[in-house]
């Protein structure tokens, strides 16, 4: 292709050209504005329900890690909190269930946080007060309160009926802490203290988790 010297009258040509499609330069500009500004909601809608998605599935599976494990051995949660590939390690430990009468529609697990994280991981971190510490305490679900017709306060007296392992225990707790439950979820969570699962599901002295009661969750590092 041959260069043409003379710029100054292709410079003069393009301004008069410019200069007489004023109106359709104008349309031209809108359209790639209009263009770019489809483009970018359709990203960030599309963005915003994939991760409105995500959460609604973490609510209903009951933890926002990567990765969950049910009935761990204790040996096996050690090798998951040693692997370098994890990081954020929880665990909880599964004690039993609620078996109220006013508990016809959903379930109620009672558990064993390991820690507050292990808590929020499960999106049941108390709002209000904290996680037990003492025996006869307890962190709640606003929604088992209100199932049994009780007020969400600190000092709320609790009656349960729990199957442990197919035994009935009937014993009353001290609210502690309570969070607004989540109708979305599985279960409703129930915090009870270490001394109380070490009475009814102890552990083996050499980890703090119940032998194939521990549930663990964690996130690849």
């Amino acid at each position: 292709m041959s260069n043409v010297k003379n710029q100054k009258v292709i410079k003069l040509l393009a301004q008069r050209e410019l200069r007489t499609s004023k109106r359709m330069n104008v349309v031209l500009i809108l359209s790639i504005v209009l263009t770019c500004v489809m483009f970018t909601s359709i990203a960030s809608v599309g963005g915003n329900l994939m991760l409105a998605l995500r959460n609604q599935t973490m609510r209903m599976v009951g933890g926002d890690h990567m990765a969950g494990f049910k009935y761990v051995l204790p040996a096996d949660y050690e090798k998951v909190l040693a692997d370098k590939k994890t990081r954020d390690v929880v665990y909880r430990i599964f004690v039993g269930r609620a078996v109220n009468e006013d508990f016809q529609s959903f379930g109620v697990e009672l558990n064993c946080a390991g820690d507050d994280r292990a808590a929020q991981a499960t999106f049941s971190l108390p709002s209000v007060g904290r996680l037990p510490e003492k025996m006869d305490e307890m962190a709640v679900s606003s929604m088992v309160l209100e199932a049994l017709g009780l007020p969400a306060e600190l000092g709320t007296i609790v009656p349960l009926k729990i199957d442990i392992d197919g035994r009935l225990v009937e014993k009353e707790f001290t609210v502690c802490g309570f969070w607004e439950g989540d109708s979305v979820a599985a279960a409703q969570l129930c915090w009870v203290s270490r001394e109380f699962a070490e009475l009814y599901v102890p552990t083996p002295p050499f980890l703090t988790g119940s032998m194939g009661r521990m549930r663990c969750g964690l996130t690849q590092a």
